[in-house]
């Protein structure tokens, strides 16, 4: 709730000082789906672009810092000094 309420006062103080947006109106009403195939194609493009980011941000990233850090400490390496893997995981 005072997330809320910094976020409207916020946008309160901001609107006084720099006057409203005049494009902000123009961009909401092109990016609201006018249809059903419109929305159905928003979703379709959200689903893949979201998916893309999460695997490349946590498969890339997160999961290989996990991997480095946690794996080290149990000694969980394999004679090369590579990150040994479950015989159940896929590579």
């Amino acid at each position: 709730m005072a997330l809320y309420l910094a976020t409207v006062v916020v946008k309160f103080v901001l609107t006084i000082v720099f006057s409203p947006d005049p494009m902000a109106e123009t961009f909401t009403v092109e990016a609201i789906p006018r249809d059903l195939l419109q929305l159905v194609v928003y979703l379709i493009i959200y689903m893949v672009l979201v998916g893309l980011a999460k695997e490349l941000a946590l498969r890339g990233f997160v999961q290989k810092w996990l991997e480095e850090t946690f794996c080290e400490l149990k000694g969980n390496r394999n004679a090369n000094n590579t990150i040994a893997r479950d015989s159940w995981a896929l590579s």
